[in-house]
């Protein structure tokens, strides 16, 4: 069973992940409420969906979808800018999670 505190730091690592690459490549857009929001809602609909053991290896698919989205529509972007921000963020995260292996 994940944590909550576990939960926590997951959304506060992407938060400042994602609003610092959507300041870089969106601009003034990519708020740090925005980047907060993104975090929750992906980070809740990630977490339900690698719950349902039907959906198996199409759900990270399916929240790679969903955390685009989510960063079209909050940054107020195109997809082409969404998809940078969602593959950068996911790459910074990638290096954060392989040097401190403790956070989520």
């Amino acid at each position: 069973m994940v944590g909550i505190t576990e939960i926590v730091l997951e959304i506060i690592v992407a938060a400042i992940v994602l609003w610092l690459v959507g300041r870089w490549l969106v601009g003034k857009a990519a708020s740090i409420i925005h980047a907060i929001w993104i975090a929750v809602l992906g980070v809740i609909i990630a977490r339900i969906i690698g719950l349902i053991p039907v959906i198996g290896e199409i759900g990270g698919i399916i929240s790679l979808i969903v955390w685009v989205y989510l960063i079209k529509r909050f940054f107020a972007t195109s997809w082409m800018k969404a998809l940078i921000v969602g593959i950068v963020a996911a790459i910074v995260l990638y290096i954060i999670h392989f040097l401190l292996p403790s956070l989520p």
